[in-house]
């Protein structure tokens, strides 16, 4: 791992608030997020190149380095699958490039919705990803994330793959994940008010109501709401999620449905923490932890097996 690279990405500790100051700053901080005042702005580090090519006509960005390690992260971002991709996504590909030591980092601009329903943003997902494989790549060698609904689209692809035997990523690692396109769960109504970027005031907060990229299909179906499928078979999995975030009932019970699946789970829930707090606070010590928990994970499952 290049050490001076991922020191020149993220410190070793964040911002450290608790309670009240705590929840006062993520407030203002969204505010300032949603009046474009928040800097994201993406600038390519020393050793970094980036490149776009088009796979089936949907625009994939690379970012290179010159690593020795045959690790690949492929990407896809969050957005309720109505938002395009953003800095904040390409900055997060490539420090967690860094962290677990991959060589390339690719970010998807899959089509979106309500333009493009159901199945477009899988079809996008899994061209990449035989893309990746034609050029050599052996699956064992990709790392897959997704937040939010990229998250759900990472799981979805990953299913895809099982049930049409193409081999899987090594590990799935999902931040904020939406796992069920319903609106049933405990915590849509218990942390509405508490969950500052995906709650009852946020301008996503209607398509988490009423998913346009659902289309025709019911919200309720596993093509949608993988919490709702076979999850047997599928790779090692991370899932990070906030206590605060109206994500976190389906989260918990996501990762209990996939631990008795036989899948490898670890659940973190980071106290206090809104959805996707991770890519969108990412000065805060909790998400700099969740950055360094990410790269433990993919060692982990890298190194030792």
């Amino acid at each position: 791992m290049n050490t001076d690279m991922v020191t020149q990405l993220i410190p070793g500790h964040g911002l450290k608030l608790k309670g009240r100051e705590l929840q006062n700053y993520i407030t203002a901080e969204v505010k300032r997020m949603r009046a474009g005042e928040k800097d994201y702005h993406l600038t390519i580090p020393t050793g970094w190149e980036k490149s776009e090519r088009t796979i089936n006509d949907i625009v994939v960005e690379e970012f290179r380095t010159t690593s020795r390690s045959n690790l690949v992260l492929l990407q896809f971002h969050g957005g309720g699958y109505t938002g395009a991709m953003h800095d904040k996504w390409r900055v997060s590909a490539i420090l967690q490039a860094s962290l677990v030591n991959a060589k390339v980092a690719y970010c998807v601009n899959y089509r979106l919705a309500p333009t493009y329903v159901y199945p477009a943003a899988l079809e996008d997902a899994l061209a990449v990803y035989n893309y990746i494989l034609e050029q050599g790549t052996d699956a064992k060698d990709i790392i897959l994330i997704g937040d939010s609904a990229g998250a759900n689209l990472a799981i979805e692809t990953v299913m895809f793959l099982r049930d049409h035997n193409i081999s899987l990523p090594r590990v799935l690692l999902l931040q904020s994940p939406w796992v069920d396109l319903g609106t049933s769960q405990a915590s849509r109504t218990s942390n509405r008010e508490k969950d500052q970027i995906l709650g009852r005031t946020a301008p996503l907060y209607p398509e988490i109501l009423k998913p346009s990229y659902a289309g025709s299909l019911s919200v309720d179906d596993p093509h949608l709401s993988p919490i709702n499928g076979n999850l047997a078979g599928l790779p090692p999995m991370l899932i990070q999620t906030g206590g605060n975030e109206i994500f976190l009932s389906e989260d918990e019970e996501f990762a209990h449905k996939a631990a008795h699946a036989g899948v490898h789970v670890t659940l973190s829930i980071y106290p206090g923490m809104p959805h996707n707090f991770g890519i969108c606070l990412p000065e805060l010590e909790e998400s700099v932890q969740s950055e360094y928990e990410i790269r433990d994970f993919v060692r982990h499952y890298t190194e030792n097996n």
